[in-house]
């Protein structure tokens, strides 16, 4: 997490800032989407916005908004896989 720290320390200076996504920011993360899909709807991204898996984590990604816009958008998928018998 210093990592997405610093960047945002970085985009600050100009009007940007790194924010993780939870579900409420779905309509704004879709604005940005459908600028580049327009062949699948609105629900099969809203369902990428659902958790379907058993971790702790509540967020589906990261966002740059600029001037109160979503300007760049990084989904993630979490999950916990045991290695040897041993779980993190």
């Amino acid at each position: 997490m210093r990592q997405v720290a610093a960047l945002t320390k970085l985009f600050r200076n100009r009007e940007m800032e790194i924010q993780k996504v939870f579900a409420h920011d779905f309509e704004g993360v879709y604005e940005l989407i459908k600028k580049y899909d327009s062949v699948r709807n609105k629900q099969f991204y809203q369902n990428l916005f659902v958790k379907h898996w058993q971790t702790e984590e509540d967020f589906f990604g990261f966002m740059i908004i600029e001037n109160g816009k979503v300007i760049a958008y990084l989904g993630l998928i979490f999950s916990k896989r045991e290695i040897h018998c041993f779980s993190p």
